[in-house]
């Protein structure tokens, strides 16, 4: 495997991905679920399809706003967001 890549598998885990989330909830209650999962993305180097599919899994309303998730929700978007992207990362190899 490639060291960038074990770079960035530690680098994004789920808790820096909840913080992010939870950080952004806090903040910006009304921004919808669409532009915060968008931002997590580009904030954390994660794939768009990742964070994307996390939430369909999860089939997520993205246009509501991200105030409205509970807790126990954007734990469990951080946790599948992750293993998608190190299924990603370790498929793309």
């Amino acid at each position: 495997m490639d060291r960038m890549i074990l770079r960035r598998l530690k680098a994004s885990d789920s808790e820096q991905i909840l913080e992010l989330l939870t950080m952004c909830q806090y903040l910006r209650p009304r921004q919808p679920v669409v532009d915060v999962l968008t931002e997590v993305a580009t904030g954390l180097g994660l794939t768009l399809s990742s964070i994307r599919s996390a939430a369909d899994r999860m089939e997520l309303d993205v246009s509501q706003s991200v105030g409205r998730l509970k807790r126990e929700q954007l734990e469990q978007l951080a946790r599948l967001t992750h293993r998608l992207y190190r299924h990603e990362l370790t498929g793309a190899c």
